[in-house]
Formats: C-alpha cells, structure tokens, sequence
C-alpha cells in the first residue's frame, strides 16, 4: 500500500520545482530608452536627458567625454566641439555591488550627439613674406602652415638662443595644427589651452634670426616710424620690439610667440612668416 503514494509524490514535487522557475523565466527585461530636449547643441550649454526606460530602477551614462552618471534624468554640458556618444546602461542591480554594468545583465542603448562650437577663440591669419616686392607689396595667405602650440613657454638656455637662435629644440608641441585653404587658422571654445606657438611652412617661419616679424618695411618712412633697427632697410624685417623700450634688440628675442586663448574674447592676429 505504501508504493501507491510514490508516483503522486513525484509528480507534485515536478510540478512545485517548475512553479518556483517560471516566475525567474518570465520576468520582464529592462529596456534602455533616452532623449534630449534641445534642438541646437553648442559648447557650454546645458543638455538635458530624458529617460524612458523601462523595467529598471538603476541607471548607468557615459557620456564620451570621460565624464559618467548615475542619476535617472542628468544634465550634462560639453566643453569641447565635436561628435560624442551616448550610453545609457538601465536595468536592476543584481548582484548587489553598487553599481550597474554589464554584469547585472541590463538593457543598453547607445546614440551619437554632435556638438557644435559656441565662440571663436583664435582666428590667426598667416600670411608669407615672401610674395612681397617693392613692386607688388602683397602678403600672400599660406595654406597648410604648421602651428605648433605649447601650453608653456619652452626651457632653453637664453645665451645659447641669442648667440645661436637656430640651435634651440623647443621639444614636442602640446597641439599641432594647420592654417585652411585661406591661410586661416580657427579655434573654438576651449579647444586648445596654450600660451604661445610656433608657424612653419617650406622653411618659413614667424620667428627670424630669433626675432618675431610683422612683415617688411615698404618705405623710408614706415623705418623711422618704427622702433629702431639696425641697419633696417626697404626691404627688410619689420622686427617686434617685444619689450617696447624703442629699441629693437636681444632682449626682444623669442623662441615661440605668445598667445591669448579667452571664453570672453576672440583672439585674431596676422601672423608674418618669412626666411
């Protein structure tokens, strides 16, 4: 008589095992779901992030600039132009460690947003020597000049850069960029934190003889005009008299030219290259 209850007991404890699964197998997946409100994204502003997420009480953003959140609905503001990616990771902290990633199995969605820039910082012009004369004093714009930006004024030995400019290694640049088709070189926002650069181009440079130049004399009178050159010809390199003391000389040398990079300003400045 006891054998009759075995397969009853069997069969019960088939059907309590598969009762306690199905609520695991049918549980809902979360669903990562984002926008943003607004319609023109520049540097410097606020964008705010909607969440509509479902099935998920955590949440996980990157936000591709090296910058994350944990919040359901961040905001976040994009100091650099350019195009960024979006991830959203949205779900349950499962194993209980903190935080959501990928272990916790979540629902993820990923978007780009491109960043426009907000302000003109730098708008430099260069411009070559070279194509001037007497006969047609133009300064011609140079296409593809490198600009080499440092965010501190080079080390060197000053005696050494005035009895030899050309021996001087200012070491590697922290930007390096180059001027468009019209000799121009843009930069925006917060795009670049430098104090001074470096212009080259076939041999050209704004730094001659270790003196920055603003193009050549075109007349007898624009010589006297300017702080005295020795020797200065028609002709010859309008040197900067860097120290403003009327004299030009080598204390007005240089090894890389300053720059003012501002939120507030726009920067512009033609800039002479000569050999």
């Amino acid at each position: 008589m006891k054998k009759a209850f075995i397969l009853p007991l069997i069969i019960s404890g088939i059907l309590f095992s598969c009762s306690e699964e199905n609520p695991i197998e049918n549980e809902a997946k979360p669903e990562a779901c984002f926008s943003w409100t607004t319609e023109t994204n520049i540097v410097g502003s606020e964008i705010l992030f909607s969440n509509c997420s479902k099935n998920a009480t955590h949440y996980f953003w990157t936000f591709g600039d090296g910058e994350i959140s944990t919040q359901s609905e961040p905001s976040h503001i994009f100091k650099k132009q350019g195009t960024y990616e979006i991830h959203l990771l949205a779900g349950e902290d499962k194993n209980q460690d903190g935080i959501l990633d990928l272990l916790d199995d979540p629902g993820s969605l990923k978007k780009t947003i491109t960043i426009d820039p907000n302000h003109l910082a730098v708008e430099l012009t260069i411009l070559t020597t070279s194509s001037w004369s007497i006969e047609n004093p133009v300064y011609v714009p140079v296409p593809n000049a490198v600009v080499s930006l440092y965010k501190e004024y080079p080390a060197y030995n000053r005696t050494r850069f005035v009895n030899d400019p050309e021996s001087i290694e200012l070491g590697e640049p922290d930007y390096t960029l180059e001027s468009d088709d019209e000799g121009k070189l843009m930069i925006y926002d917060e795009d670049v934190d430098a104090v001074c650069f470096v212009v080259e181009h076939n041999g050209e440079s704004n730094i001659v003889d270790g003196h920055l130049i603003a193009g050549v004399f075109g007349s007898q009178e624009e010589i006297d005009g300017w702080a005295y050159i020795w020797n200065a010809v028609v002709g010859s390199y309008k040197y900067l008299d860097l120290d403003e003391d009327g004299n030009v000389s080598s204390w007005d040398m240089t090894a890389c030219e300053g720059i003012s990079i501002s939120l507030d300003e726009t920067y512009r400045q033609a800039v002479y290259i000569g050999e």
